[in-house]
């Protein structure tokens, strides 16, 4: 029953290896029972993949060792999808890609707030979250991505090092970025929306200007020999 109410709604047909280490080790956490063996935890496993991975599941489900089936299953998932999932460098390229995050852009700092919950998962699953916890690291995520936050962190970063003795973290991070969210919702929550901006471009515009003067001179004349 645990393994079926932990079924993801979509189950993974391709993405990144974060994104397949993502659903292995939920799939693992579910699937942890002494009442599954390993036919049990093969069967699951097609309600996880789809595509080219489920059609691997598949394709060793019916193999009359469940146990040989089971250990090829999870072989080839590895070695097709997740053939980096024990190196750390997906998960930085993941928080350090892409543009910086605007100031102001509640859900854009909730999608990356998601992610760093996301990778902080997956280098703990892999025990190399003290790699992604070094200062570097960390200090990378913020020049690149939170901009607006570079001065709150290396002042931050200047105090732990003077009261505990030790750099600024990823923990420490994540809290800033929990802080600054909650500043944002508060803010949304005191704050009319902003009316969109209504522009005629068509008479500011001065060749669009000169079309409809041409255009209205057109009809004038028309309607000057109807008459």
């Amino acid at each position: 029953q645990r393994a079926r109410d932990a079924r993801p709604l979509k189950r993974f047909s391709s993405g990144s290896t974060i994104e397949f280490k993502n659903v292995l080790y939920r799939y693992e956490l579910a699937t942890n029972l002494p009442s599954m063996d390993s036919r049990a935890k093969l069967n699951e496993l097609q309600f996880w993949f789809e595509g080219s991975p489920g059609e691997i599941v598949q394709c060793l489900a019916i193999d009359e060792d469940a146990d040989r089936g089971f250990a090829l299953a999870k072989d080839y998932l590895n070695m097709l999808f997740g053939s980096t999932s024990d190196s750390l460098t997906p998960i930085v390229r993941q928080l350090t890609g892409g543009d910086p995050i605007e100031e102001m852009d509640y859900d854009a700092h909730i999608s990356f707030f998601t992610v760093m919950l996301q990778a902080e998962t997956m280098a703990r699953s892999i025990k190399q979250f003290p790699q992604l916890d070094r200062r570097e690291i960390v200090a990378e995520v913020v020049e690149n991505r939170l901009q607006h936050l570079v001065r709150d962190f290396w002042k931050k970063d200047r105090e732990l090092q003077r009261s505990l003795s030790r750099s600024a973290g990823f923990y420490d991070l994540k809290v800033m970025v929990q802080d600054w969210i909650s500043t944002l919702s508060s803010r949304c929550a005191v704050l009319p929306p902003k009316q969109p901006e209504v522009r005629v471009s068509f008479i500011t515009n001065p060749h669009s200007l000169q079309m409809f003067v041409t255009c209205c001179r057109w009809w004038r004349r028309v309607g000057e020999q109807r008459n």
